[in-house]
């Protein structure tokens, strides 16, 4: 996906709490990553020195886990300057979808039980969302937001806040 912003940026800030994916990334881009700037953080704590144009995330609203959803939008809000738009692109909750995951519903009924290659198996958080469900939820904390839903399996949304930054 990096490589079809870099092409639209002036400047691009690629954010990460691992290093693999930032690797991967810096890979991936090659010679085209001149104007692109890797922080190696985790979104909740991470401090940015400027305001962004635009946010993009793609396939992580999935994983912020309900308790701390309000407080990434606030995170979000605080890196978006006051005109910004964000966008997004996750999974779509459908029961197509569902049919096809091979993780393993956990008994809080908002993480998965996904399996590694090695057999371990790791609970991670999979909270999928349907198109009407976010853009209320965004709009109970001041974001206007269109949300569409791509076939049966993924969705995409753009948006910006609706009144004043918090």
């Amino acid at each position: 996906m990096e490589q079809h912003l870099v092409r639209h940026a002036r400047s691009l800030t690629v954010l990460d709490a691992a290093p693999e994916p930032l690797r991967e990334n810096k890979r991936r881009l090659g010679g085209d990553a001149g104007h692109v700037s890797y922080q190696q953080a985790d979104i909740f704590d991470w401090k940015p020195d400027r305001r962004y144009d635009t946010i993009f995330f793609s396939y992580w609203l999935s994983h912020v886990p309900p308790e701390l959803f309000e407080t990434y939008w606030e995170r979000v809000a605080g890196c978006l300057a006051p005109t910004g738009r964000v966008f997004l692109i996750d999974n779509l909750q459908s029961n197509h979808a569902e049919r096809l995951d091979p993780e393993i519903p956990g008994d809080d009924g908002v993480s998965v039980l996904r399996p590694a290659p090695d057999g371990r198996m790791y609970r991670v958080w999979k909270v999928l969302w349907r198109p009407d469900d976010l853009r209320e939820a965004l709009s109970a904390l001041g974001w206007a937001f269109d949300v569409y839903a791509t076939g049966s399996y993924f969705m995409w949304a753009e948006g910006r806040r609706s009144h004043a930054p918090y």
